[in-house]
Formats: C-alpha cells, sequence, structure tokens
C-alpha cells in the first residue's frame, strides 16, 4: 500500500478526491486506500472503531492542521499562542532561575514546532548546549539561562508570531544543473570574496578582526544571501564554497560552534520571507571559487587581467550578525 505514514498508533495517508470505494461495515464511502487499509485490518483482526477513521480536505495530524491542496501545514492558532506565551514567559526578565526539566520544557515544544517552522531551527542551539552541558544534573536543580538563550528564543517567538503558524511546503529537490543562479564565495584573513557568475560581478570586502577561518566562510556565503536579496534575484540559487564545515552548517541550519550561530540566523532572516531557495556546495572544480579567492585577496588587477569584463563593488557591506 504505497504512501502510507504512521508515527506510533496514528496512520495517516493522502488519497485523490475522486477515489473512493465503498466499505461495508460502516455503510460508506471512503477513500480508496483508507478503505482498503480497514479491510486489512479486518483480515488481521485488529480493531478500529469508526469515529477514528477521519478524512478531508484538510486533516489534523499529530497536532498540525495539513492542507495537502494548498501545501501547506499550519499550528493550530491556540498552539501557537501557548507555544509564544512559554517563549515569551522563560524569557521574561521576572522569570525565576528554572530548574533542567523546566528548562526542557521549552525545547521539547519548540522542537515539535519546526514541523511548522523547519527554518527556525537555530533559534534552539543555545538551549540545547544548556541542557546537555548540564545533563549530569537532576531535575529538580536550578540552572543557569544566559543572553544567548534568551536571544535566540525571542528571536523565535519574534518569527513565529509573523508565520502565524502557517508553513508552505515547497520542494527542496533540485539538483545544481538547475540552479538559476551561482555565487562563488572565499574567505581570508584580508578580506572576503563573492563572484556572482551571471553578473559577471566580484564583490569583496575586509574581512572582520576578529573571525577565525570557518567563521569567514560561513559568513561569506551568509552574504551571498544578502547580496541575492538586495538584487531582488529570485528562483534557485546555488552558492559554491571550498568549506565543507560551512556546508554542513546550511545544509543543517545547525553548527556547534556559538559565534557562528549568529551567521544562521542572519541568513534565515533573509530567506523566511524570499521568494529564492538556496544550496550551498562544495565546488568540486575551485574554477568559480579562484575567483573569490583572488578577491578575498583584493589581487584586483590580476583579476582583471583574466576577467576583463568583470565588474568590482567593494562598497557591499557584510551582514549585521545579532549579537547576543
Amino acid at each position: 500500500m504505497p504512501h502510507l505514514k504512521l508515527y506510533t498508533d496514528d496512520c495517516f495517508s493522502f488519497e485523490l478526491a475522486s477515489s473512493e470505494e465503498y466499505y461495508a461495515p460502516y455503510k460508506k464511502r471512503l477513500p480508496t486506500k483508507q478503505a482498503r487499509l480497514l479491510k486489512l485490518w479486518d483480515e488481521l483482526g485488529i480493531p478500529h472503531e469508526e469515529r477514528k477513521q477521519v478524512s478531508g480536505e484538510t486533516l489534523e495530524i499529530l497536532g498540525f492542521l495539513v492542507d495537502p491542496n494548498a501545501m501547506t501545514i499550519t499550528l493550530p492558532k491556540k498552539k501557537l499562542d501557548k507555544l509564544l506565551s512559554v517563549i515569551r514567559h522563560f524569557c521574561s526578565p521576572q522569570s525565576d532561575r528554572p530548574t533542567l526539566h523546566r528548562l526542557m520544557q521549552p525545547a521539547g515544544f519548540m522542537a515539535w514546532s519546526l514541523s511548522a517552522f523547519p527554518m527556525l531551527k537555530p533559534g534552539l542551539r543555545a538551549l540545547h548546549a544548556a541542557i546537555g552541558s548540564n545533563s549530569q544534573k537532576k531535575p529538580d536543580e536550578e540552572v543557569d539561562v544566559d543572553a544567548a538563550i534568551k536571544f535566540e528564543l525571542s528571536w523565535f517567538a519574534a518569527h513565529a508570531a509573523k508565520l502565524k503558524g502557517v508553513h508552505i511546503i515547497k520542494s527542496i529537490a533540485w539538483t545544481p544543473t538547475q540552479a538559476d543562479h551561482h555565487f562563488f564565495c572565499d574567505a581570508s584573513r584580508r578580506g572576503l570574496g563573492c563572484y556572482y557568475k551571471e553578473g559577471s560581478t566580484g564583490f569583496r570586502a575586509t574581512a572582520p578582526p576578529n573571525g577565525d577561518d570557518p567563521f569567514l566562510k560561513a559568513l561569506s556565503a551568509c552574504w551571498a544571501i544578502h547580496i541575492s536579496h538586495k538584487r531582488n534575484l529570485r528562483g534557485r540559487i546555488l552558492i559554491y564554497t571550498d568549506n565543507l564545515k560551512t556546508v554542513e552548517m546550511f545544509d543543517r541550519l545547525h553548527t556547534s560552534v556559538p559565534d557562528r550561530n549568529p551567521i544562521l540566523l542572519s541568513a534565515v532572516d533573509i530567506l523566511i520571507n524570499d521568494s529564492f531557495a538556496i544550496q550551498v556546495v562544495v565546488d568540486s572544480n575551485q574554477r568559480g571559487n579562484e575567483v573569490a579567492n583572488v578577491l578575498s585577496y583584493g589581487q584586483i588587477d590580476s583579476l582583471k587581467r583574466r576577467l576583463p569584463d568583470i565588474s568590482i563593488v567593494d562598497t557591499e557591506t557584510l551582514p549585521v550578525l545579532p549579537s547576543y
């Protein structure tokens, strides 16, 4: 039976509205897959109740309203309001120092809500790190809550409130050959370089003084996202880097390194409201990244000799990262 999904004792699927089958024990027509599943349960002797066999154009699944025609997953308003209330109370200056058990409560609630807010995952980094570092404590022992936790939770709540609990399902299954735009990014201690292939434009900026190499590489990819936003690019944007950690960070929307998480927060601030999709990948042939590398070192004359038609922009500011 294709497309059948199971989570503990909840079973769900989808069916064409025109595809129905009569199910005699209930004396009514049901979606074909649902009717056949019930017949299988009857054959195996598995009991079931009619009131629990629901179907419709929208359906509540695991606490979320799923609309396959609109391609949306919605967090019901009451649950969204409760989620925001829990977060805001936790971040309130009047909030008491929490126990480990109480610290874990918003973490579980927020992790569950990621089905509706998948891009808000970076807002959980500091909270999860605090739970992990206090894992040896007893549940009723008090733990410290720092500024990073409160900032990230507040960031999560601010976006969740604007999204109103609705996640529009979009396909992320596209290959590099389907990209509409290509950016090549690199960084050195001297500067950051981004090369926008379709615009034959090179961007260069001075590197922040305190960033290490992985930080700067990740920042250069984030910079490409901001450049795309400012230039109103649309469609699929492929961002090349020579750093595998940067690829993993943007693919998973997670980093274990605290000072790199503001890069993800800044990127999501753009991506969550914009009309383009990104993938960050490693440049296998390194040709485009050679241009980005030259840009990062500020070797503009050398680059101009190789690519006489390239435009150089050195006034594009780097993203202003959130400060905890």
